[in-house]
């Protein structure tokens, strides 16, 4: 009898102990992040400065940023659990939760504007001259396709009938397809706009960073039950872009000045390949 009771005692000890150790795992885990990013551009820069002063690893996380070539290709890598958080475009990751696929949330907005040049080649002059033309997009309902069916629209073009939209790829391989003449027109990155431009083919048609239109572009976007299971890891993620971007901002910090020659770079050449 007094072994049936020791014996009752240690399973009731091992039932008690058991939860407590997935659950101190779990949070172990929660704490070591995996985050996709497509293209590059400011938010690129503002992941590099966290990773250079460790804000990351204040806030108690540990990230690993793995590179995707299409915002499509990042979806899908949401939806699969591949990876927990998205530093992207808002738009493709937004379309998750519309169509009822994926509930996603977005926790940050790092970029409200679209950033992008409407780069043609020279024979297009104007936006009327983009009918019957061959456009570049990453991935169909990607951010790049989305914006640019935007744009499209706001010139008044179907992007259905009017044009034709090729799956091509992110910045650079839009890049290598404009030069090649393989396509008409396409979305360019400010930091690739002169490269492009500096070959003589193409010209940049608009800058679409001056449209007055408050749109998010770029942004942070994580599993809805990231929030419901692990708030406080939102929270912290949330903390650490916050800090990200107040330290970029800050005059006196390296990275503050490594952003004003770069962006001061960017408006010179805009303003040597922009035509009026």
């Amino acid at each position: 009898m007094k072994f049936i009771k020791a014996e009752s005692v240690l399973f009731l000890l091992i039932v008690t102990l058991l939860p407590a150790i997935p659950l101190s795992n779990a949070t172990a885990q929660s704490n070591s992040l995996i985050l996709g990013y497509s293209g590059s551009g400011i938010s690129t820069d503002l992941r590099r400065v966290m990773d250079i002063e460790k804000i990351w690893e204040k806030h108690g996380l540990s990230i690993k940023s793995v590179y995707f070539n299409s915002g499509s290709v990042l979806t899908q890598a949401m939806m699969g659990g591949n990876i927990i958080l998205s530093d992207s475009g808002v738009p493709e990751m937004l379309a998750l939760p519309v169509s009822g696929v994926f509930e996603t949330r977005v926790v940050t907005v790092n970029i409200n504007r679209l950033e992008h040049i409407f780069v043609t080649r020279k024979n297009v002059v104007k936006p009327e001259d983009l009918k019957g033309k061959r456009i570049a997009v990453s991935r169909f309902g990607s951010a790049s396709d989305l914006t640019t069916r935007m744009v499209l629209r706001s010139w008044r073009l179907d992007p259905e009938k009017d044009v034709v939209l090729l799956q091509s790829g992110n910045t650079p391989t839009r890049m290598s397809a404009l030069l090649a003449g393989h396509v008409d027109g396409a979305l360019v990155s400010p930091e690739g706009i002169h490269k492009v431009l500096a070959s003589g083919c193409c010209r940049a048609l608009a800058d679409l960073s001056e449209l007055p239109l408050d749109f998010a572009r770029f942004g942070v976007t994580v599993p809805a039950s990231l929030i419901r299971n692990q708030r406080d890891v939102a929270r912290r993620i949330v903390l650490a872009y916050v800090e990200g971007i107040y330290y970029s901002k800050q005059s006196r910090s390296w990275c503050f000045r490594f952003s004003k020659k770069k962006a001061s770079k960017i408006r010179r050449l805009r303003r040597k390949y922009t035509i009026a």
